[in-house]
Parts: structure tokens; sequence; C-alpha cells
């Protein structure tokens, strides 16, 4: 009995931004500080498939990732500097 070779079944993420079928996600976003003093990106979606949709094009593999870190609650995304020191005037 011979087999074939696997042979993955793995959408082609390749497809050219132009031919999505989602448009570019809505969301609202603002820099706030945190009680250590730590900058974070605070980005509102107005669902999970927008939420999704930026994550995969935007930031998983992008250079923009590069030494920071993210957490998605809900349909919210934050993302922070790793490397940033808190700020000293912060009590």
């Amino acid at each position: 009995m011979t087999h074939e070779p696997y042979r993955p079944t793995v959408p082609d993420f390749a497809t050219p931004k132009e031919e999505r079928i989602w448009p570019p996600p809505a969301y609202k976003a603002k820099i706030i500080r945190n009680k250590q003093g730590k900058a974070v990106m605070r980005m509102e979606f107005e669902g999970v498939e927008e939420l999704e949709l930026f994550f995969m094009d935007e930031l998983i593999g992008s250079d923009m990732m590069k030494g920071s870190a993210s957490k998605v609650i809900g349909t919210t995304l934050l993302i922070w500097d790793k490397k940033t020191k808190p700020r000293k005037d912060t009590p």
C-alpha cells in the first residue's frame, strides 16, 4: 500500500490586500498610561472579525511587533513596548 505525500490545505495568506474579501478594520485608537507609567496603545474594534483581520494582516510577523507585547480582551487590542522603562515621576 502506498500513501500520497501530505499536501497542506492552508489558505494562501500571500493574497494581495486589494483582493481580500473584508474591508479594512474600523477601530478607535488611543494611547494611555497605566499606573506604572507604561504607554499602552488601546485599539477598540467594531467586532471580532475586524480585530482578527487586523491582527493577522498587520501584526503577525510584522516589524511593528518586534519588542512589543499584545493582549486581546473582547474586541479591544492592547499593545505595549516591552523595552520601555516606567516614568520616574509616577507615584
